[in-house]
């Protein structure tokens, strides 16, 4: 029976290794092989963005009893990640950590977001996603390059704590 249980060992190793991504201690998935296209162009810091700040989605998901509140966090550096809070419990530095990775480019009013992102009920199926959109004021509008007539608002919200930097 020695025979079986290497088969069941192999296939096993066969399936873990065939994932693109694994999972940060931190919190949230990370590529093995990272491939942001961002990433590859030069970071110009625009004071149109609060990289003290988080920017919330202005609708919360619903399903029973479960509530969410979507959010970015945009860094200095170029960086941004992307991440949901109960808006009962509210945000604090114990929930705050990057779920979805990724970066972002500002060209005056103008933002393209790319982050990385796994599919939660087909853990095979990972993709970078790039939305574009415009700033305004405290305000964040982003159109999915899929489906543009679908816009995302995010509004400015302060955090009551010091977020770490990026690295």
């Amino acid at each position: 029976m020695g025979w079986k249980r290497l088969v069941i060992i192999s296939g096993l190793f066969l399936l873990v290794s065939c994932v693109s991504f694994y999972h940060h201690p931190k919190g949230g998935f990370r590529p093995k092989k990272p491939n942001f296209s961002l990433a590859k162009e030069g970071f110009v810091y625009n004071k149109s963005i609060d990289t003290m700040a988080i920017y919330t989605f202005i609708d919360t998901l619903k399903y029973g009893d479960f509530k969410s509140v979507s959010y970015i966090k945009l860094f200095n550096n170029g960086r941004m990640f992307r991440n949901s809070f109960d808006p009962d419990v509210g945000i604090s530095e114990k929930n705050f950590w990057p779920s979805m990775i990724g970066y972002y480019t500002l060209n005056k009013d103008s933002i393209h977001i790319e982050y990385y992102s796994v599919d939660a009920l087909n853990k095979h199926r990972t993709e970078y996603v790039n939305q574009k959109g415009v700033v305004k004021s405290d305000t964040i509008f982003l159109k999915n390059e899929v489906d543009t007539s679908y816009i995302e608002i995010y509004v400015k919200q302060k955090l009551n704590f010091s977020p770490e930097p990026s690295d």
